[in-house]
């Protein structure tokens, strides 16, 4: 769109042929106006509708930050991100890919759209994988722009349920995998004994402590052959909360009136 106005030079007589069969295809020039260039009708690409929000209704915006904001301009939706996004693959739809969810952010920060279902739908969907930012030639950083988009769904009350059970098992059990507590140490070899104090904490995780045989005997079998004078937290333990800043669940962030399956359900507050 930015190099329109020397499409002549680069085409010559083939554009006349190209606006004519565009003028027989699309009389009512309804379809992508302005997109292919013809006589120069792009002067700036922030003419063109995609950017028309931010100069005719400043007083709408509702920024994410001026770095995320920037992040999200610097989109130049060439589609590449579809060959390294996995939710696309399998679904096609442009809406579950990385730009399509870039574009989706763009209307929440210009004000025309507002958080929904269906926007968490879309936002949830994406596994924050980073290809696409293995694949994007401009580096734009789409994860960052996800949780951003996830942290304004979740203080609107669209938390999906399964995320909000993984937050509720955090409260209650310490680990988003609803296990007790004591089940922590299960793996632990039956010689250790967590200490009171020591200079060295090793801590864990959840997933090496429940999903994991060989993490934890491993890392104290080396911890003890260096003579490391260490401890760990056993079965008080609690999640470090990757899981929260994953999903956009916030420091005193309000999860409630969740409406993602068609009722309302109050969950309530919690800190982190």
């Amino acid at each position: 769109m930015a190099k329109s106005p020397y499409i002549r030079g680069e085409l010559g007589e083939a554009l006349d042929v190209m606006k004519q069969i565009k003028k027989a295809l699309d009389p009512n020039n309804i379809l992508n106006p302005g997109k292919m260039g013809f006589d120069d009708s792009i002067k700036d690409i922030y003419e063109n509708f995609a950017f028309k929000p931010l100069i005719e209704r400043p007083a709408e915006i509702q920024s994410f930050g001026q770095a995320l904001d920037n992040e999200i301009m610097a989109c130049i939706m060439c589609g590449f991100c579809r060959a390294g996004c996995p939710t696309y693959g399998e679904t096609s739809l442009e809406s579950i890919n990385a730009r399509g969810r870039v574009i989706l952010a763009y209307h929440l920060l210009t004000g025309r759209l507002e958080p929904s279902k269906e926007l968490a739908e879309r936002f949830y969907k994406c596994t924050t994988c980073l290809n696409c930012n293995a694949v994007c030639p401009a580096g734009v950083k789409v994860a960052d722009i996800i949780q951003a988009g996830r942290v304004r769904l979740v203080r609107a009350g669209y938390l999906p349920p399964v995320d909000q059970m993984l937050m509720a098992s955090i409260e209650r059990d310490g680990n988003p995998f609803g296990e007790a507590r004591e089940k922590r140490t299960e793996i632990y070899p039956t010689e250790f004994k967590p200490k009171e104090k020591a200079p060295t904490l090793l801590y864990f995780g959840c997933v090496a402590s429940y999903q994991d045989l060989n993490i934890v005997p491993s890392a104290l079998k080396i911890m003890k052959e260096a003579h490391v004078d260490f401890t760990s937290l056993g079965s008080k333990e609690y999640c470090c909360g990757y899981i929260d800043f994953l999903v956009g669940v916030r420091k005193n962030s309000k999860v409630v009136s969740t409406r993602m399956s068609g009722f309302s359900k109050t969950w309530g507050s919690r800190k982190l």
